[in-house]
């Protein structure tokens, strides 16, 4: 599992690095990878940057419902 996620860091990375040649809303899909944390892209992004171990945790989904009732939605036309 960890060595696919170095592939993949190592491919964002490639990506970044050629951002500026890239099309504004280009996707690119990495199918059939799945990650039981759901952090182990980050870390190995994080890795492949030279930034070693960064101190990566899982989005607390729990604050995003507890605070949904006051977030103003606003629709752009």
């Amino acid at each position: 599992m960890i060595q696919t996620a170095l592939i993949i860091g190592a491919t964002f990375m490639q990506l970044i690095e050629r951002a500026d040649e890239l099309p504004s809303f280009a996707r690119f899909h990495f199918e059939g990878h799945w990650f039981d944390e759901g952090v182990e892209i980050a870390r190995a992004t994080a890795r492949v940057a030279g930034l070693g171990d960064a101190n990566v945790k899982g989005m607390p989904w729990w604050a995003v419902y507890l605070a949904a009732p006051f977030a103003a939605v606003r629709f752009v036309a």
